[in-house]
């Protein structure tokens, strides 16, 4: 059974900052009220 199953799993940077990272952040940028968003506009807009 050992050699079907592998005891680590890999998950390759590309699937995840393509596939899963995206909807996660736009999610995140979707459910940001308002308030927070433009009480830190200045720190946004000098990271961004």
């Amino acid at each position: 059974m050992d050699r079907f199953w592998p005891h680590e799993i890999y998950l390759h940077p590309d699937f995840f900052f393509l596939y899963l990272l995206p909807p996660i952040a736009l999610d995140a940028g979707y459910a940001l009220p308002n308030q927070a968003f433009f009480e830190n506009f200045g720190t946004i807009i000098l990271y961004a």
